[in-house]
């Protein structure tokens, strides 16, 4: 029998010291802090088991059947329903956004390849996981309103269970960045009554995503802007001024060390002949001249807009479109990993593309201002065992780095 001892460093709440028993004797083929991470997976069967037992059923809703065979039946029919229930809910996301999302993005192409993910169903292990993985720095979606009429943010997705500040941990002494996320696409919570709301009480909205940054010890924010109302000579309100006012307001009030601050914004915010320009000017550009100075770095969303990111040269052209209004070194190209048929993102591509018709174009351009790619989402690269897949993860870092210097 071995014995390991371990804390929780900078958790609030916990105990002084952990004891875990195992039989597993290698320390070589398991170092202690691996079975210390991990044992809160094995309390998943846990949520399964609150799922069926609490959740389905209703409020302390027994069983009904009065005889063997009819209890059996019943079961089953639980059974059926969680069993259905629980492979609608990727599906569901999908159409929305991801809810969880180990995410990478990287300022600079030394720092290996980007990645932007979730996690349907908590199959993705956020910790260990991700540590042997080329992703530098990883994003937590979402943060949203509570509900349609409850401005509250509240973290959406498995990600945030009692386990996520010893991920974010895990992950940040693996020297990669975790943010956590703010917006996504528009739902029945985050409308754009819900924007206007926010951008006519920005301090509020401030407060509240400094509050989760400090609260899970994040690195910082990436806001992910999705609501076209907000852009154009009819916007319902004036999106430029709240994602600015936005910027400057978490710049100012994000503790050191957890001040990174990023935006993913869609490459039609960039375009001056889009609808989404006021004045001939686009709305993004006008952000970065606004509060260029305090975005680290972008993750452009080169996906769903087929007149911007149909093919691989089309996503190269447009690179280099925004790349001449802001420079390449910040500037991440941001693609799909959900190449599925019929349900996949529009404009996503292979890996086999990208690490042959992207990457090798831009870097023969930009050299080492290349500022990187950021893939959508972690979810879709090397299920179900995520820390001995990542084949987007690695080819991506291959093909940025084929020296081996990553």
């Amino acid at each position: 029998m071995r014995v390991i001892d371990y804390c929780l460093d900078g958790v609030p709440d916990t105990e002084p010291i952990y004891r875990l028993l195992t039989t597993i004797l290698d320390h070589e083929k398991a170092p202690a802090q691996e079975p210390a991470a991990l044992y809160h997976e094995r309390w998943e069967i846990e949520t399964v088991l609150d799922e069926l037992k609490t959740h389905l059923r209703g409020a302390k809703t027994v069983l009904r059947s009065k005889t063997p065979d009819l209890v059996r039946q019943e079961f089953y029919g639980l059974m059926m329903a969680h069993f259905a229930i629980r492979g609608l809910m990727p599906q569901s996301r999908r159409r929305s956004r991801p809810d969880l999302l180990p995410a990478r993005r990287t300022r600079h192409p030394s720092k290996a390849s980007g990645f932007r993910g979730h996690s349907p169903l908590s199959t993705v292990p956020l910790g260990l996981g991700l540590n042997e993985l080329p992703y530098t720095d990883v994003i937590v979606a979402n943060l949203q309103p509570t509900s349609a009429t409850d401005r509250t943010l509240k973290g959406w997705g498995n990600a945030f269970d009692p386990q996520l500040q010893n991920n974010i941990r895990w992950l940040q002494r693996a020297n990669k960045n975790v943010l956590i996320s703010f917006g996504g696409g528009l739902d029945d919570k985050l409308t754009t009554a819900a924007y206007q709301f926010y951008a006519g009480n920005v301090n509020l909205l401030v407060n509240q995503i400094v509050g989760f940054v400090n609260q899970f010890n994040f690195n910082g924010v990436d806001i992910d802007y999705e609501d076209d109302a907000g852009f154009g000579n009819n916007a319902a309100y004036d999106g430029v001024e709240f994602l600015s006012a936005l910027t400057s307001g978490l710049a100012q009030a994000l503790p050191s060390g957890r001040n990174i601050i990023t935006h993913a914004p869609q490459t039609p915010y960039w375009d001056s002949h889009s609808n989404f320009a006021r004045g001939g000017i686009a709305p993004y550009f006008q952000i970065w001249q606004n509060v260029g100075t305090k975005i680290a770095w972008i993750n452009n969303q080169f996906y769903n807009n087929s007149g911007y990111d149909a093919t691989a040269a089309l996503k190269v052209q447009k690179y280099e479109d925004v790349a001449g209004l802001i420079g390449a070194q910040q500037l991440l190209m941001g693609v799909s990993l959900n190449t599925a048929t019929p349900n996949g993102d529009e404009g996503a591509e292979t890996l086999s593309d990208i690490a042959s018709n992207v990457i090798p174009p831009l870097k023969a351009k930009y050299g080492s201002q290349f500022g990187g790619v950021v893939g959508w989402q972690f979810s879709d690269d090397g299920p179900p065992f995520y820390d001995q897949g990542g084949a987007w993860g690695n080819g991506i870092s291959q093909a940025l780095h084929p020296e081996g210097t990553g």
